[in-house]
């Protein structure tokens, strides 16, 4: 897929409606085309599962998902999962999420460093670092 393809991560998605994302990384966002943003259903599942989303909340993340790419699991995703998580520990969701990244040749988009900035093959950024 490119370097120009991004997955984005629940937390920046989180920090993006909550309005605490950095003027440079809601820029960098902004600027991404449809065909450039992508979501695992790792963060569909996480993103739907907040307890305090309701309301108009609900309406704008829930049109957010059905405009974005979903990345689906695959047999590649759950063999590069394992390998991840037998090398390090590291939450299963997150691992899903860093090998779905890997397994599409995307780069991942996150804050998360403690986790991904450790794993082998992975294009990450941190947009937050910005």
């Amino acid at each position: 897929m490119g370097p120009n393809r991004y997955l984005i991560d629940t937390n920046i998605i989180s920090k993006l409606f909550e309005g605490s994302l950095s003027a440079k990384a809601v820029e960098l966002l902004a600027d991404l085309s449809i065909n450039e943003q992508y979501i695992s259903i790792i963060n569909r599942i996480e993103l739907l599962s907040w307890k305090e989303l309701k309301g108009n909340k609900l309406k704008d993340v829930s049109a957010f998902i059905a405009e974005i790419n979903e990345l689906a699991l695959s047999e590649d995703i759950v063999d590069r999962t394992i390998k991840i998580r037998k090398g390090m520990s590291i939450k299963l969701p997150d691992a899903i999420i860093a090998a779905t990244a890997i397994a599409h040749d995307i780069t991942l988009l996150s804050d998360n460093d403690k986790d991904f900035s450790r794993i082998s093959g992975l294009n990450y950024l941190n947009p937050t670092k910005m």
